[in-house]
């Protein structure tokens, strides 16, 4: 309750209590498998967490390396869903500890494909994957398309667990619900845009979450970003790709997203001070930029010429 609290309607942070569970050594912690009883189960290791979930109510619970009684808390659909959500009522989402999904294939040796692991975790309950540390950095990103398709996973697991994180999201205020209907925009031209340039499916419940579908890993990507630019407002310090679109005698428009777009002044193209922006830009020109944060007038602005120098790091 503490580190989420709140800012207005929004959550500030989102609480992930860790590692559930039997997790209480660090030798070997990769591949061990916690042996007990239900009884010291239920009262020694769940207990704290039970009482995280119900007295705290976080938005996210991590998942542990080791196995329970030979299965891994990674694809254990009794710890991560029966336990969880069905006695505990928790509603957020589950995230692996980092290279977990790995683990269950390399370390705990439950299958002798990866791709398996992917799909084993996903169905037992694993929301979000945090990867790295393994020859394949993302389990989900790399196998679950082929694991769809080989009908190990169900596209309404993958929907459900697109929905839990994305509702983190929109509590914490990184999704604005006003915004989503400038997903679709006027006569819907704006979803329309994103469809025709990314061929990928896209539906938008009455809740407002966006589910995204399609077959290149690339073009969802793609759209996913269209619509992460579309409803999120722009800060200092981001750093952005578009299209020059429009050009005035005092600076260059440029499209970020179907719809979305920022003006950079003349004063902001290039290092050598131009008279006219169509010596160095011209329509359809990709650019990148940085955005500078709101002018005076509380307008976002951008350059071109300072997107090249190094982020700042606090």
């Amino acid at each position: 309750r503490g580190l989420q609290g709140r800012s207005g309607d929004s959550l500030k942070a989102v609480a992930t209590p860790k590692h559930f569970t039997g997790n209480n050594e660090e030798h070997n912690r990769f591949s061990c498998n916690a042996v007990m009883p239900e009884k010291t189960f239920r009262e020694y290791h769940l207990r704290p967490f039970e009482m995280a979930v119900k007295e705290g109510n976080p938005e996210a619970v991590m998942g542990a390396y080791n196995a329970i009684n030979g299965i891994p808390c990674h694809e254990n659909r009794r710890l991560l869903h029966t336990i969880l959500r069905d006695e505990w009522g928790f509603d957020g989402y589950v995230v692996s500890d980092c290279s977990a999904i790995a683990r269950i294939w390399d370390s705990h040796k439950r299958y002798e494909n990866p791709e398996d692991a992917a799909s084993a975790a996903l169905m037992a309950g694993v929301d979000l994957e945090c990867g790295s540390y393994s020859p394949y950095e993302h389990f989900y990103y790399t196998f679950l398309e082929k694991q769809l398709a080989d009908g190990k996973v169900t596209q309404e697991r993958i929907d459900e667990a697109c929905r839990r994180v994305l509702t983190a999201r929109f509590r914490l205020g990184q999704i604005d619900p006003q915004k989503i209907g400038d997903v679709v925009g006027k006569q819907g031209k704006v979803i329309n845009r994103i469809i025709d340039e990314t061929g990928v499916k896209i539906d938008i419940s009455e809740d407002g979450a966006v589910s995204i579908c399609g077959t290149d890993p690339e073009m969802m990507d793609k759209a996913k970003d269209m619509v992460n630019i579309i409803v999120t407002d722009f800060y200092e310090g981001q750093r952005l790709s578009g299209t020059v679109v429009s050009i005035r005698e005092f600076g260059a428009f440029i499209e970020f997203a179907p719809g979305k777009e920022g003006m950079v002044h003349i004063s902001k193209v290039c290092k050598e001070r131009i008279n006219r922006i169509e010596d160095v830009l011209t329509l359809g020109d990709r650019v990148n930029v940085v955005c500078l944060g709101k002018d005076k007038m509380g307008r976002f602005s951008f350059s071109i010429k300072d997107a090249n120098k190094p982020e700042r790091r606090d």
